[in-house]
């Protein structure tokens, strides 16, 4: 039997995919994710293509899916989620503490104008009152996570928008700096069988593996909340 297709953000397709591997040991059932854009297979489900189980790094995306009936509402999971931090390169040589470093004249922002961080900076900026301040030291947008993580290597910007789950990911070198809880906003990790599975008993098996305890201290070793 073929393996289930799972569709995954970059990111968020690390802890699934060990979650996966852990699925497949214990049942027999083979896994294969997929990573890359949303935005990107939300175009390949809409034409049809086959895939089991779409994972995003925040509900809004699957809200979108679910709404054009292409994801089983009733299948959605939330295996964890994640909270904004301000991502700078490895030895912050720009000394970004806070926010209000951020607005520093001279200092170079990174935001990505897709996938799970889409809007993020607004969110955050608006809780404080700066967000006039902080669009103006934006200097780059990243299509999605990876690419903004990439902004941060090639040190092409001295801070970020992202979680603070970034640090973990591997084959980048960056630090997180948290946010007061006033600043903070977060956003929940979500999986929801495709409407187009062929095998969608197998993949809420999969949905339901990824909420249960097992499921969620590998999602806790990859840097993300869990209740």
């Amino acid at each position: 039997m073929s393996a289930l297709k799972v569709w995954s953000a970059l990111i968020p397709g690390l802890p699934l995919r060990a979650a996966a591997e852990r699925f497949a040991a214990e049942t027999g059932i083979e896994v294969d994710v997929h990573t890359g854009l949303p935005e990107t297979w939300l175009g390949r489900l809409r034409g049809g293509e086959a895939a089991d189980l779409v994972c995003c790094g925040a509900e809004l995306l699957l809200d979108l899916y679910e709404a054009e009936g292409l994801v089983l509402g009733a299948s959605r999971r939330s295996p964890g989620r994640r909270s904004a931090a301000l991502v700078v390169p490895k030895g912050n040589s720009a000394g970004v503490i806070g926010l209000e470093d951020v607005v520093r004249a001279g200092v170079r922002v990174g935001i990505a104008v897709g996938g799970c961080t889409l809007g993020l900076w607004d969110e955050v900026a608006a809780r404080a009152g700066r967000t006039e301040a902080v669009r103006a030291r934006i200097s780059a947008r990243a299509s999605g996570c990876g690419a903004l993580l990439g902004l941060l290597a090639r040190r092409e910007v001295d801070v970020a928008f992202g979680w603070d789950s970034f640090d973990r990911v591997p084959g980048f070198d960056v630090e997180v700096i948290r946010l007061g809880p006033e600043q903070t906003v977060w956003r929940s990790t979500a999986v929801g069988v495709a409407r187009a599975s062929a095998r969608p008993e197998e993949a809420g098996r999969l949905a339901d593996y990824l909420v249960s305890p097992a499921g969620r201290e590998i999602y806790r070793s990859w840097g993300w909340h869990v209740d």
